[in-house]
């Protein structure tokens, strides 16, 4: 190689190494072997409104909102707690899925995951009055809002 592409290399096989190492750090487990929390992302003013307002602190059937999530395109996700036990609610535009969801309305669909918590730990019967007032609160917006851009 040249003097020229050798000091042009250089600076591209240090950015590439830092690269490597944030991308596997990004994925290696936390100290204690688990999986490193999902980076979340702030959701538009548009969905917040479609959700009718929802935001950490508020509460959803005497579940708490702990976070607001749309990271993933066309999808919000609700991250609830109640007593410690983890539930998200997940919402998206109607069709988007290719399952059934629990609850939709005409324009939007809800889904529900426990995440990494037992089934014994959160019978179906907790799960549909936070599943009603979601889609109870995106039927009010759906009749005043427009969709969210590209949702």
């Amino acid at each position: 190689m040249s003097p020229r592409a050798n000091r042009a290399a250089a600076p591209l096989a240090i950015g590439l190494a830092a690269a490597a190492l944030a991308l596997r750090s990004a994925s290696d487990p936390t100290e204690d072997g688990s999986a490193p929390p999902p980076v979340a992302a702030p959701c538009a003013e548009p969905v917040v409104a479609l959700l009718g307002g929802l935001a950490p602190g508020a509460t959803l059937r005497g579940w708490r909102v702990v976070a607001l999530d749309c990271a993933a395109p066309r999808r919000a996700v609700l991250r609830l707690e109640r007593g410690g036990t983890p539930l998200d609610l997940i919402v998206t535009p109607r069709g988007a899925e290719p399952h059934a969801p629990p609850r939709e309305t005409a324009r939007c669909a809800v889904f529900w995951s426990r995440g990494a918590s037992p089934p014994e730990a959160l019978p179906e019967g907790d799960i549909a009055p936070p599943l009603d007032a979601l889609a109870e609160r995106l039927r009010d917006a759906e009749g005043r809002l427009p969709l969210p851009e590209g949702w």
